[in-house]
């Protein structure tokens, strides 16, 4: 489990410099990173700044979808997400990190998905995928975002 962990941190070290290194190419409203070393990155970002895609680390052979959002969270603590689309609704569980890039002033945390398959297949549901994930308020948070582009990413 601590590999994993160490392997988001890399991965997410590197997805912070994305607008640097640029995309490899756009599907619909997804862009795809294959150049970066052993992994290859397909994500979508919201209006609200949040990014979901999922990222494959080729020497692995292993996959896995995320969320990353400035919600707040207990890094390595477990959160339970409800996700909706065309394919229906379920819960999953997400694995809270805090990301490399944030800061004291103003935290990003990334939530790493148990449920790989059923977060693919909402992906390619086409229309919009939604996140939902309670508060410690009572509330919820929603993140929305588009599918289009999301099975050929």
């Amino acid at each position: 489990m601590q590999k994993v962990f160490c392997i988001v941190i890399v991965f997410f070290g590197v997805l912070a410099s994305f607008d640097i290194a640029g995309q490899d190419f756009k599907s619909g409203d997804w862009f795809v990173y294959k150049s970066i070393e052993d992994m290859q990155i397909a994500n979508v970002r919201n209006e609200s700044g949040a990014v979901t895609g999922v990222v494959c680390l080729v020497s692995a052979n292993s996959c896995f979808a995320y969320i990353a959002t400035e919600t707040t969270c207990e890094p390595k603590g477990k959160y339970p997400f409800m996700i909706n689309s065309p394919t229906g609704a379920h819960t999953l569980m997400g694995t809270c990190l805090t990301a490399p890039w944030a800061e004291k002033e103003k935290p990003a945390f990334l939530y790493s998905f148990d449920e790989f398959a059923s977060t693919i297949a909402a992906y390619e549901s086409g229309g919009t995928v939604g996140f939902v994930t309670p508060m410690k308020n009572g509330e919820f948070r929603v993140f929305r975002f588009s599918t289009v582009g999301a099975t050929s990413a």
